[in-house]
């Protein structure tokens, strides 16, 4: 630094601009041509008449978001024909030049493909139906972060190899041996994972779903790369690992077609048999006069056990609802017919009961 001249240094760049101001002139001009050819393509395509119309929804917005890369890559193609003009006879500042030129459109192109990738997936979204959306967000999520890792990590590795010349077989090497030491590590994260693919591929269930998950019952409230989380009817929150959803049978009560409800009507054994057959025909008039238990198929109901305490009268009902609600209302209502009416009759319902002999001995 002590032998730095400013003053020769001064003059060694004006005589180097003097003898080649031809050169710079040509670098300008054809940077200056790349800018014009950039805003003469945005000039051209026809995006604004593509929003107005609605025809090409789809193309009009990727195009908008990838102006900008598509700005910044006509840039550095301007730069880097107008540095290729200049007499740099130096090899050294040649090859980092090259160096930063592939650096910078590999950066561009990343980036422009991490922001088509993240604006058609958005898009994706906006037009699933609202059933299949809670499941949709979360593949499209999924899918969407995978091809971003892939995309991140061949840029890096590709410019490790062309940049900076290094042997990435052997990389790769190295790092398979780690990855399958990880992979042992996180295996239950793995199983996470891959237990969320298999729920959404399968979508046995959606946001909102009354489901039985092995001795778990409750309200699904999220679905989440490594857990789902199922709200109790007591109250609890319960997390549930997806490895262990995706082993389990899942009962969907919410995806029914129709409700079965199985009544067991005790009479008591003093019942003589006209009795039972008429107890037997009251229940028939009260189901036959309600629509809703005769839209499935029609009700089963048999005298099918004498039992310790009581003579028991089987009902098989199918409600033709989903609605829980309902389905209790109508059953509440056939219960106060059921009593009213086996009252009238005189027909006594049972109860527990045991009956005590005692023999005198003598």
């Amino acid at each position: 630094m002590d032998n730095f001249n400013f003053t020769d240094y001064f003059q060694a760049v004006k005589g180097w601009l003097c003898s080649h101001w031809q050169q710079l002139l040509l670098a300008f001009a054809i940077f200056g041509v790349c800018i014009i050819v950039v805003r003469l393509i945005q000039w051209l395509v026809p995006i604004k008449r593509w929003e107005s119309s609605g025809k090409h929804p789809l193309l009009a917005r990727l195009y908008k978001k990838a102006l900008r890369p598509l700005t910044w890559l006509g840039l550095l193609f301007g730069i880097r024909l107008s540095i290729a003009v200049l007499p740099i006879d130096n090899s050294t500042a040649n090859l980092w030049i090259e160096r930063g030129f592939i650096c910078g459109i590999t950066f561009v192109l990343t980036v422009g493909l991490n922001i088509l990738l993240n604006s058609f997936c958005q898009w994706l979204i906006q037009h699933e139906t609202k059933a299949q959306k809670a499941q949709q967000v979360l593949m499209t999520d999924l899918i969407r972060r995978l091809l971003l890792a892939i995309l991140w990590f061949l840029a890096f590795f590709f410019l490790l190899q062309n940049v900076f010349s290094l042997n990435v077989s052997a990389m790769l090497a190295g790092a398979g041996v780690i990855g399958l030491a990880l992979a042992f590590a996180a295996q239950n994260t793995v199983a996470n994972l891959f237990g969320a693919v298999s729920l959404i591929g399968d979508a046995p269930f959606k946001i909102g779903d009354w489901v039985k998950i092995g001795d778990q019952e409750g309200l699904v409230e999220n679905i989440g790369l490594r857990s789902m989380r199922l709200r109790a009817f007591t109250g609890e929150l319960l997390v549930i690992p997806n490895r262990v959803v995706a082993d389990q049978v899942i009962i969907n009560n919410t995806d029914r077609k129709h409700i079965r409800q199985t009544l067991n009507i005790g009479v008591t054994y003093s019942t003589p048999p006209e009795k039972m057959r008429r107890a037997m025909e009251i229940i028939k008039e009260i189901l036959d006069s309600r629509p809703l238990c005769n839209k499935v198929r029609n009700p089963i109901i048999v005298f099918n056990e004498m039992k310790d305490w009581s003579l028991n009268i089987m009902v098989i009902i199918w409600f033709g609802t989903d609605d829980l609600a309902q389905k209790n209302t109508e059953l509440t209502e056939i219960h106060l017919q059921i009593l009213e009416r086996f009252n009238q009759a005189g027909i006594d319902f049972a109860f527990p009961s045991n009956t005590t002999y005692l023999v005198n001995q003598k």
